[in-house]
């Protein structure tokens, strides 16, 4: 076999052995503006990171501190670049900083010597800040996929050890319910431990972000039980934007009349709801970072 060929190499020993007490899941937030994302999706341009990015973090690091969670923070290198300050306060609570990225751009929209540079842009940016080695990442829209050695080449290469950006699709990965550790190869290995999803007909659905939002808690907590009785991790992703003390509005300029009003419709719905339903949720389960839950894997 190529040895550029990525490959899934399962690491049963790490996560078969039995759990004692509650199986601990991952916390993850990736850390982006709303308002620069969907005003490029929009208009095809770029506006600078709203400081409306600042209350909502600072809201949602208030349920972490008051839960005693520790999370990761998967943050694109504009937001780290626009509020050094806002990175460096979530490190000093304890979070991990992990890369999401420089311009939140699809991974198949970029050739890859853009991608190695936009990495290692990132990865630099937040070590000068963070002053502590960057380990994760997360692709912007989960745009990773097995098939893109060049990708997982250059996250080796710049020292990332483990990823959680591959959706679970058909048979081609195991859901989280049924996975061990898996592991990208291409030259060297990553971890991959994707986002939980749940089958719904023909598709996947993820389990975090707008999903959380609309799903009814009653069944976040069905299948978060139902994953954590088989003795596994559930991993959960939110963003910042879902905990703003107000209505999401799409900046001036950002589009034709009805399409902004579909779009701050789509992203208001049950928005106000989030915080209550988060914390149920920090309350009911077991969190920590990717770094804490996956410490053997990553000393071995």
């Amino acid at each position: 076999m190529n040895r550029h060929q990525p490959q899934t190499n399962l690491n049963r020993e790490a996560l078969n052995h039995p759990r004692v007490g509650p199986v601990l899941n991952v916390m993850s937030v990736d850390l982006e503006c709303w308002e620069q994302l969907v005003y490029r999706r929009l208009t095809g341009r770029t506006i600078q990171c709203s400081e409306n990015v600042i209350e909502a973090t600072n809201r949602l690091l208030e349920i972490f501190e008051a839960k005693g969670i520790k999370a990761t923070f998967f943050v694109l290198g504009n937001i780290a670049e626009a509020f050094p300050e806002l990175v460096k306060s979530i490190h000093g609570l304890g979070h991990e900083i992990a890369t999401h990225g420089y311009s939140h751009t699809v991974l198949d929209r970029m050739a890859p010597p853009q991608f190695r540079e936009e990495i290692r842009k990132s990865v630099s940016l937040l070590e000068s800040i963070t002053r502590e080695k960057v380990i994760g990442f997360r692709a912007p829209e989960f745009s990773l996929s097995q098939s893109m050695s060049w990708a997982i080449e250059s996250l080796a290469a710049e020292g990332i050890r483990y990823d959680s950006s591959i959706l679970p699709t058909g048979n081609a990965y195991p859901p989280a319910s049924e996975r061990t550790i898996p592991k990208l190869s291409a030259g060297k290995s990553i971890i991959e431990i994707p986002p939980s999803t749940v089958s719904f007909l023909t598709h996947r659905i993820l389990t975090g972000g707008s999903y959380f939002r609309l799903m009814p808690y009653p069944l976040m907590r069905r299948l978060l039980r139902t994953i954590n009785n088989k003795g596994f991790p559930f991993v959960f992703y939110c963003h910042p934007y879902e905990f703003s003390p107000s209505a999401l509005r799409v900046p001036d300029n950002g589009g034709s009349g009805m399409k902004v009003f579909k779009t701050e419709c789509k992203y208001n719905l049950l928005l106000r709801r989030v915080p209550r339903k988060f914390t149920a949720l920090l309350t009911e389960f077991k969190f920590a970072s990717f770094k804490e839950v996956l410490a053997h894997e990553l000393s071995v």
